[in-house]
This record gives C-alpha cells, sequence and structure tokens, in this order.
C-alpha cells in the first residue's frame, strides 16, 4: 500500500484552521468534483446508520456496501447538509476514531491520502502511531488537538518534539483553549511579568482572550475557578459587552465549564442576542444558569429596556405580560410594536388591553392584534374606547405593513374591517362617558368603518354631513363643544395628530410659538396640508420670528412658513434682495403679491396655477378674459376670491366651478360663489342646482348669515331644502320645527309640510314612516302617496305595509290593502311574523298567499300552547314522541316561519320531520 503524506499541503508557519464546529469541512483531495460522474464514486450520506458504524468500528457494515468491482476509494461520504463536500473513506475512519476500518484500507494495497487534521481529530493514539510509523508529520496540526480538546495527544505531540512551539500561547487562544492557556500562565509566571512578553501577548491575541488576559494576568491564581463576586466584578468590568457574549458562545461547549464564570447580570440582556440553538443548549445543559438569566434580565427592564430577543425565550406568557408592561412604562412604541407583533400568542389579551391605560398611543397596535377578542366583551371594548388614541394610527399600521407578518390577504383585510365596524358600533353606547378628545377620536373611526352611525353624533350638536372635511368643521365651530381643547396645547396636539385637518379651529393658537413648532413638521407633508398653509398665514405667526431667521433656515422646517407669511414692505425688498428667486415664493400668501407688479404676478399665476396669488390685485376686463381662457374649473376656484373676477365673470363659469367637484373648493370660496348667483344673478341659473351646491357650504360657521341673506331671494321649497338638509330651525306658519329631529314630528307637522313644500325624493319614506309610528292616520298615509307618488310595496328595510303592522297600526293596515300592498313575503319575513295580535291577525289572513291548512294552523296557534299541541295531533295520530320532540324543539313561531318557507302542507312537514326526529338530527 501506497500512502499520501498530504501534511505539506499548507505553506509554512500557516496554521490549518477546521473552525470551532467539530465536522470536518475539509474535503479530500482523492476527488475533483467534477470528475465523479466518470470515476463511478458512490456517494454515500453520514446518516446517523453510517456514523455509528463508524463509532462501534463495525467493517462488515460497509464491506456489504461495496461491490465487487469497486473498492473503498470509491466511496464519496457527505454530510446531508453539506452534500458538496466529499470526504474518503479513510479520513472518516480517523476522524471517528475506527481502528479497524482504518487498518483495512491501508492493507487493502489502496492509494490513500490521509489528512492529518482528521487523525488528530480523532483521537485515536492507535491511528496515530500508525501515520507517525508512516512518516506523516503530525505535529504541525497539534493546534487541532487544542481545539477538538485531545489535551493528551496536545501534550503527546509537543513530547515528540521535546519542545514547546513558539506560538503556543497563540494555539491556546485561537482555539479557546482556556484550560491550556491557563495552564501555560501557570508555568511561566515570570514571563508574564516580563515587560516585553506583555505587549507581544497583547499584540498576538484574539480581542476577546486579550481582554481576558489583561485581567488575568495581574491575578492568575485560581481565576478560573473563582466563586467570589467581587472577584469577578473586578475581573470583567472593563470588558466590553459583546465580547462577553462572544466568549461566553465560544465556551460554550467547553467540558471544563469555565463559562458558568462568565455570568453577570448585569449582562443578562446580552446572553439573548445569541442565537437560538446557542440559547436552547443553556436551557437544556444549564437550566440554573437560564434561570438566572432571565431573573436577571426582568430585574435590568425596569431601569434598562431593550430589544425583544428575550420576549421569545420567556418561559410563560406572563413573562411576555411583564416585559410589555415595562416597555409601555417606558413609552417605548417600536419595541412595542415589535414584541406584539412577534410574539402575540405569548401575550394574553387583558394584559394587552391594561397596557393602554398606561400607554394610550400604542392603542392602534393592540386593538390591531386583539380585535378579535375585544369585540366579544364589553368590558374591554368600554375599556378600549375610554383610553382610544388614534396619533400613531397610520405609523402603526405601516410598521405591520413593512413586517413579516403582514395582513397581506384580502380575507384578513375585510375581517380587520369587520372588527372595527363592530367595535364602533359597540362603542357608541358609551358616547357619553367619553371627554371631548375621544369623541373626535371615535368619530373619526365611526366615518371611516360605520358612515351610517354618524347620526349618533348629533347628541352634541355635530351636523349629518358628506365627507370628513365637513364633520371637522362642524366640529371646532361648535363653540361649546371645541373651546375647552384650545385652553389645553397638549390636547390640541394630540388633536391634530389624529387628524390634521383640527388646525382649522385653532387659529387662536398661532400665538404659541411652541405650538406652531408642534404642527409644522407633523402637517407640512400630509394631504391635508392646505389647512396649514391657512394658519400660517395668521399674522400671529409672524411675531415668533424675524424676516432674516426664516429666510436663514428656508432650507429647514422654517421654509414652510417662509413662503406662507405676510411680511411687510420692508421685509419682501429685503427678501427679493437677498434672492429674487426666493422671492416668488412669497405670493403664495396673496397679501405679499401686492408688492409685485401686476404682470409679474399675473404671468406666475398662469404659469404656476396658483391663482390664489390674485386675490388682492385689481383685474381688469382684458385681465379676466385672458385668465379665463387658461385657466380650468378644477384649478382656478381661488378666482372666486378676487372681487373684479368674481363680479365680471360669465355666470356659466362660476356654475362650472361650483360643479367640479373638487377638494380644491374650501367653504369660503363656495359660500363667495353661491352668495354672487343667488344675489346678483337669480335669472341666469335654475334654483334646482343650488341644492347640489350646499354640501360645499354645510360645514361653515357662515352658513346662519347665508341663508338669512337667501331668504326672499330663493323659492320656498328650495330655501326649506337647504334648512332641512343643515337641520336647522325652520318657521313654518309662525311655528319653529326643529328639522334636526324629524323623528319627533307628527301627522299634522307632516301635512303642513307637504302642502306648504315640494318634499325632496329621499324624504318621503322618513316622513311615512314618522306618521305611522305615531298615529293610526290613513288620510295622512294617503296625502303622502298621492304628493309622492310612491309604490305601495316601496321596500326601505320594510315595506309601508309591514311598519304599520310591526307598530299594530289597523286602519293603516286596512288601507294599505286595500290599495294592493303584499302581505305575503317580502325579503325574508312575511307580514303576519311581525306581529302576535290575533286581531291583526285576523285582518291580514284573508289577504295572505298561503295554502288554507297553513292560515287555519295559524288561526288557531294562540298562546296556549297546549291547543297548539292539541291541534297538530290531529293530523298525524300516533307517535305522541314525535310531535312532543318536535314542539321541544320548535316554538310555534318558528315552526310555521319553516312551513312557510317550505310551502308544503302540514301533514308534508310532518313527515319530513318525523325521520329527522328519530335519527335526531334535529337542530
Amino acid at each position: 500500500m501506497q500512502i499520501s503524506n498530504h501534511s505539506q499541503c499548507y505553506p509554512e508557519n500557516e496554521v490549518p484552521y477546521l473552525f470551532i464546529s467539530k465536522l470536518p469541512f475539509l474535503i479530500s483531495k482523492n476527488y475533483d468534483p467534477k470528475t465523479i460522474p466518470e470515476r463511478g464514486i458512490i456517494l454515500l450520506p453520514l446518516t446517523t446508520e453510517v456514523i455509528i458504524s463508524f463509532i462501534k468500528d463495525d467493517l462488515d457494515y460497509f464491506l456489504k456496501l461495496s461491490k465487487p468491482d469497486t473498492n473503498f476509494t470509491n466511496f464519496g461520504f457527505y454530510f446531508e447538509e453539506r452534500p458538496d463536500d466529499l470526504y474518503s473513506f479513510i479520513n472518516v475512519a480517523a476522524y471517528y476514531g475506527s481502528v479497524n476500518i482504518f487498518k483495512y484500507c491501508i492493507s487493502s494495497q489502496t492509494n490513500f491520502i490521509i489528512l492529518p487534521q482528521f487523525v488528530i481529530a480523532g483521537g485515536s493514539k492507535e491511528i496515530l502511531r500508525i501515520c507517525e510509523q508512516q512518516g506523516i508529520k503530525l505535529v504541525d496540526y497539534a493546534v487541532i488537538a487544542l481545539l477538538y480538546r485531545r489535551d493528551d495527544i496536545y501534550e503527546w505531540l509537543l513530547e515528540k518534539v521535546r519542545k514547546y512551539p513558539s506560538n503556543q500561547l497563540y494555539f491556546c487562544t485561537e482555539t479557546y483553549s482556556i484550560k491550556k492557556f491557563y495552564e501555560f500562565c501557570q508555568l511561566n509566571k515570570k514571563a508574564l511579568n516580563n515587560s516585553y512578553f506583555i505587549p507581544f501577548l497583547i499584540e498576538n491575541m484574539k480581542e476577546e482572550i486579550k481582554l481576558f488576559a489583561e485581567h488575568i494576568i495581574p491575578t492568575y491564581d485560581n481565576v478560573f475557578l473563582t466563586k467570589d463576586s467581587e472577584t469577578l466584578t473586578n475581573l470583567f468590568k472593563n470588558i466590553e459587552e459583546k465580547n462577553i457574549i462572544n466568549l461566553f458562545y465560544r465556551f460554550l461547549d467547553n467540558n471544563d465549564e469555565f463559562h458558568m464564570n462568565l455570568f453577570l447580570q448585569t449582562h443578562s440582556f446580552n446572553y439573548f442576542t445569541l442565537d437560538t440553538h446557542s440559547l436552547e443548549k443553556i436551557k437544556t445543559k444549564f437550566p440554573n444558569l437560564y434561570q438566572n438569566l432571565l431573573i436577571g434580565a426582568q430585574n435590568l427592564l425596569k431601569n434598562d429596556v431593550r430589544p425583544p430577543h428575550i420576549c421569545n425565550n420567556f418561559v410563560s406568557p406572563s413573562d411576555a405580560d411583564f416585559y410589555l408592561e415595562i416597555v409601555a412604562e417606558k413609552k417605548d412604541m417600536d419595541n412595542f410594536i415589535q414584541i406584539i407583533n412577534e410574539f402575540k400568542n405569548n401575550v394574553s389579551v387583558n394584559a394587552a388591553v391594561n397596557i393602554v391605560k398606561t400607554y394610550d398611543l400604542i392603542w392602534p397596535s393592540v386593538f390591531y392584534h386583539f380585535s378579535d377578542e375585544i369585540i366579544k366583551s364589553d368590558k374591554l371594548i368600554s375599556d378600549m374606547i375610554k383610553h382610544i388614541n388614534l396619533e400613531k394610527m397610520s405609523y402603526i399600521e405601516s410598521k405591520y405593513q413593512k413586517s413579516g407578518k403582514q395582513r397581506n390577504s384580502f380575507i384578513d383585510l375585510m375581517n380587520y374591517k369587520s372588527y372595527f365596524r363592530t367595535f364602533v358600533q359597540k362603542s357608541l353606547a358609551y358616547l357619553n362617558e367619553l371627554n371631548p378628545l375621544k369623541i373626535c377620536n371615535l368619530m373619526i373611526l365611526t366615518f371611516q368603518y360605520a358612515p351610517d352611525c354618524m347620526k349618533n353624533f348629533n347628541l352634541f350638536q355635530i351636523t349629518d354631513c358628506q365627507t370628513l372635511d365637513d364633520y371637522i368643521y362642524q366640529v371646532v365651530n361648535n363653540k361649546t363643544f371645541f373651546s375647552p381643547f384650545l385652553e389645553n396645547i397638549e390636547s390640541c396636539k394630540s388633536l391634530i395628530a389624529v387628524d390634521h385637518r383640527f388646525i382649522m379651529g385653532m387659529s387662536s393658537l398661532a400665538s404659541n410659538k411652541e405650538f406652531v413648532e408642534y404642527a409644522i413638521p407633523l402637517i407640512g407633508r400630509s394631504e391635508h396640508r392646505s389647512y396649514l398653509h391657512k394658519f400660517l398665514m395668521n399674522p400671529e405667526i409672524k411675531k415668533h420670528y424675524t424676516v432674516q431667521e426664516l429666510y436663514a433656515n428656508v432650507s429647514r422646517t422654517n421654509s414652510i412658513l417662509f413662503d406662507y407669511i405676510e411680511l411687510t414692505k420692508e421685509e419682501f425688498d429685503f427678501v427679493h434682495n437677498e434672492n429674487k428667486k426666493a422671492a416668488n415664493r412669497l405670493y403664495k400668501n396673496p397679501k405679499n403679491a401686492v408688492y409685485v407688479p401686476k404682470d409679474k404676478v399675473l404671468n406666475y399665476a398662469m404659469t404656476t396655477g396658483n391663482y390664489g396669488s390674485l386675490e388682492h390685485i385689481k383685474l381688469t376686463t382684458k385681465n379676466i378674459a385672458s385668465i379665463e381662457k387658461l385657466s380650468t374649473a378644477r384649478s382656478s376656484f381661488p378666482l372666486i376670491r378676487n372681487e373684479d373676477f368674481r363680479t365680471n365673470i360669465h355666470t356659466n363659469f362660476i356654475i362650472n366651478l361650483l360643479n367640479s367637484n373638487t377638494k380644491l373648493i374650501n367653504t369660503e370660496d363656495a359660500i363667495l360663489a353661491i352668495n354672487e348667483l343667488i344675489t346678483r344673478r337669480k335669472s341666469e341659473f335654475q334654483e334646482n342646482k343650488i341644492i347640489p351646491w350646499f354640501k360645499y357650504i354645510i360645514k361653515c360657521y357662515k352658513l346662519t348669515e347665508f341663508l338669512k341673506i337667501a331668504e326672499g331671494i330663493l323659492d320656498k321649497s328650495t330655501l326649506f331644502e337647504i334648512y332641512q338638509r343643515c337641520h336647522y330651525p325652520f318657521n313654518l306658519n309662525g311655528v319653529q320645527i326643529d328639522l334636526n329631529n324629524i323623528e319627533k314630528f307628527d301627522g299634522k307637522t307632516v301635512k303642513s309640510i307637504y302642502e306648504n313644500f315640494q318634499v325632496p325624493h329621499d324624504y318621503h319614506m322618513k316622513y311615512l314612516l314618522q306618521v305611522i309610528k305615531h298615529e293610526d292616520s290613513p288620510d295622512i298615509i294617503d296625502y303622502i302617496f298621492s304628493q309622492s307618488k310612491m309604490n305601495i310595496d316601496v321596500f326601505v328595510d320594510k315595506t309601508p305595509l309591514q311598519i304599520a303592522v310591526k307598530y299594530n297600526r289597523p286602519q293603516t293596515v286596512l288601507y294599505l290593502l286595500n290599495k294592493g300592498a303584499k302581505a305575503g313575503y317580502i325579503g325574508e319575513c312575511t307580514c303576519l311574523s311581525l306581529t302576535d295580535d290575533e286581531e291583526m291577525k285576523k285582518i291580514l289572513l284573508p289577504h295572505a298567499d298561503i295554502e288554507e291548512n297553513n292560515k287555519y294552523l295559524i288561526s288557531v296557534s294562540n298562546d296556549n300552547d297546549v291547543d297548539f299541541l292539541i291541534k297538530c295531533k290531529k293530523f298525524i295520530k300516533s307517535n305522541d314522541n314525535i310531535v312532543n320532540n318536535i314542539h321541544f324543539h320548535f316554538n310555534h313561531t318558528m315552526f310555521v316561519e319553516y312551513l312557510f318557507s317550505w310551502e308544503v302542507s302540514l301533514e308534508e312537514a310532518f313527515s319530513y320531520l318525523i325521520p329527522m326526529v328519530q335519527e335526531n338530527k334535529i337542530i
């Protein structure tokens, strides 16, 4: 046999390195992976069975695997996790100390390449001697013995050369062989005190060991084995936390367990930065140490909140609850989001809701993850709504969208919206218990997820509107409701953080510099920044700054201020002289444009489309004609503020402005346009076009003034509709009626309204419902139908007949039936199912479109259940138990409803139910 000595494959003086892992990742030089197919190599994974066969030195097992025309050189072993790395038979045998297999390979007269690293790592002295006899130089690889903790082999190899290598200390540190490092220190006390040796040692050692050495050298006596906490503290106090953890990680496989002395409670958090495998090893191998880590980390939480690696390793859900509570106390939102997003299963819903009471900014985060549980509990809903805070809602939702556990399915999104809707609907029961700030938060949620419930806010004099802008206008202009906000700057900050549009009611805070500097960066880049621009035009804001300050900071946040503040002529000239291009930006405040020649402002407006800059500019007919040619209705609404333009432009242009239906139209502009039309151009447009435009002025505090102007100009029906849609009190024939509460109208009031005005089509059913609710007046019902031209079976939730049956109005029911109203199925219920009144049943039965036997059943099914059973028994004379069983599962109302839905006779129904009852399948 010929054995190739591969010991010289590394350049001289280089340390062969196998990493810290005990798996041999050096590929045998026998094979070139590209030649595997053509060489007929047998690939064999190192499974548990194969490895055990090596460990048992089971030669027969491998002889069975071989074929007559192959030998052991054709085997290529590999680990399943690294299929591209192949190892020869003899090297794997050496690695696992398989003496018999190794000897067989040698005796097989096959040319093998033996790698000394595998021989030393395997630790078999017999194999070592065989290699030594074959002239393989092993001593150069003594470091491998240190790496695999083969201390006896390390000593044996060094004895062979009768000297210690010059780089022995380096070997010890490179392989983290602390025992040998300590022995070296013990044997070389004098050397360690040598002033030349210590700098050399520090220069050449790894960083972690270097830091150890700096503290070990002065106190080398049993320093590793000490249990004295003061000694340990002094030893490690100057070592960086990350290096402590690196040392701990390196010593984790050290059987000497020196790492047990590396634990310091002050570093508890850092141990949780180790990988999961290492933490599991700590947990199973050193459970007491693991508990100490947990206790130390929990103690540190109260003073030092860190990343949430620890949360994944808490023993019970209560630990995660504890951690979240501490994070909430520290107001650490990002940490809270990360933890609850990753470890929701370790957090209880009750604990999460209680945490909201401590730190309500995380309200959206808690609802996001626990909405399905919250909506099932009235107590949780009550707690959540009383601490509602939507300031960070968009920020938190964006965080979740970027996370790995985002709600990326359509179904999840629909569920989320559905949960919000249910939450809002149930939360409205607590509306009277909320302060104004919480009411505004709930109002925004309601508009977004349950708009049909907005009418509940009428209690706070918030008028029913079409857009959230309108509702916010109503809120900020309701002095009774909104004034308390303005007395607390923190409440105002919270409110504009929830929705930037609330700043439209905070003009009085322009004198507060703290509020101004909070609002500018918050709102400056949002879609609602136009409200901020108007706020910044308040003269009070300029008092906080000089124009020189603003100009100097124009590239930062104050640039928004610089664009919109009102300047004096001297200040404008200062900016113009400093930078003529920067002066153009000042036109955004129209009061500054008056300092510029008209032709320049006109050119700027017509080039940029910023027509608001022309508000105070004197325009000629020619100027107006030029503007009209270039502008569009959608972009030129601000022109209506210019008095010359408003009074001289064509009527159709104003009408087109109002019809453009754009967000660029604000309330004040709309009121100016409509005022122009109804005061000066009444003959040029149809009055019925006025109504749709009022969606722009419903929100305006000038509405009362406008309606006063409109009286005597608009016809009374148009005026009444405006009052009604704006929910304003109206004087009708000397009596003031509250159009905000039509549910209180009686029949007389409703008839008077129909006699005096043309009622909008969408109000007919509302008035009809009020009459039926309050009284049994078929004459008024007839009058409404004659005026409205409604179908007798018009369906809005229920038909008029169903409503009359529900409120037990027999005269109205007879009137509707005589007019041809349907008494059978409409929607999912019959008129009969809406009443228990026997007289009403008698009225309805002749008109009901059902079979005679079912009519008979209904007519005899009084509240007395015994009568019901007797009549049923006439249809089936036997099987009393069946009848009783049916009665047990169905009360008579449910049973009748089933009969109607099947459209079968009673006998047929029973014949269908009997087998189901007998087999106990009835639900």
